[in-house]
């Protein structure tokens, strides 16, 4: 469960589909509902959650995490089912995975207008 969760749930339980309900010309929601886990079912998580804080970066998609942080440069990859830690970066081994995600997250971030990716491209058209 992530925080982006949070409104799609509240209208959940409030009578209203978080899919459907959304008021015209505005965007989907990202999160999911997780009313069922709350309730204490099983549940995997249909759609990958998408981070961005100041520059830094990352994707759950499953079991695997990219992240970029700002102060290495780079994306890493992990298993999270594996490495909980995350302190096995598995770029190298998986590189066509981590490819995969970073141009998810790349997709998600200009469909979204994310502020780091608008900075980059306005500093590229200068």
């Amino acid at each position: 469960m992530h925080m982006i969760d949070f409104q799609p749930t509240l209208m959940a339980i409030a009578g209203l589909d978080p899919d459907d309900d959304i008021p015209e010309g505005k965007k989907p929601l990202d999160g999911e509902n997780v009313l069922p886990v709350l309730k204490g079912k099983f549940r995997e998580r249909a759609k990958p959650v998408f981070m961005e804080w100041v520059g830094n970066r990352a994707m759950i998609d499953g079991d695997w995490k990219i992240s970029y942080a700002k102060e290495i440069g780079h994306w890493e990859l992990f298993n999270l089912s594996r490495d909980r830690t995350e302190l096995n970066d598995l770029s190298a081994v998986y590189p066509e995975r981590l490819q995969q995600m970073a141009v998810q997250w790349k997709n998600w971030a200009e469909k979204t207008g994310i502020g780091s990716v608008k900075k980059k491209k306005n500093k590229e058209k200068q």
